[in-house]
């Protein structure tokens, strides 16, 4: 799950979607196998100040949707907001907010990472 502020996303989609472009196209990389993970490892390891076996164990608790399931029911196609929407009323339930949203799905802005597809 990437999260960014509304306004940012607003006033730089095309940077947002940019971005969202090339994470998920190294998501797809990752998860196209062996090969592509043992070339992508050595990279990730140095980028986290990892050595090579730690980065491997980090990166085996990973899981890299691609975009479509990104945007598919599960996800952003109504689970996140559905999810919010729970997390909201049991906030109301336990008295740490006062009232939760009817709806969530103005919440979740989808635009850039479907806007990927047409790049």
């Amino acid at each position: 799950m990437i999260s960014a502020p509304s306004d940012f996303v607003g006033t730089s989609p095309e940077l947002v979607t940019k971005f969202l472009k090339v994470v998920h196209e190294m998501n797809d990389k990752w998860n196209s196998g062996a090969a592509a993970q043992t070339e992508m490892l050595p990279v990730i390891a140095k980028d986290a100040g990892m050595d090579l076996p730690a980065a491997k164990s980090m990166m085996a608790g990973f899981k890299f949707l691609s975009t479509a399931d990104s945007l598919g029911p599960v996800w952003m196609g109504g689970g996140v907001q559905k999810n919010l929407k729970d997390v909201a009323d049991f906030f109301v339930s336990t008295g740490n907010v006062k009232k939760a949203l009817s709806s969530y799905d103005d919440r979740v802005n989808a635009g850039p990472l479907k806007a990927t597809s047409a790049m």
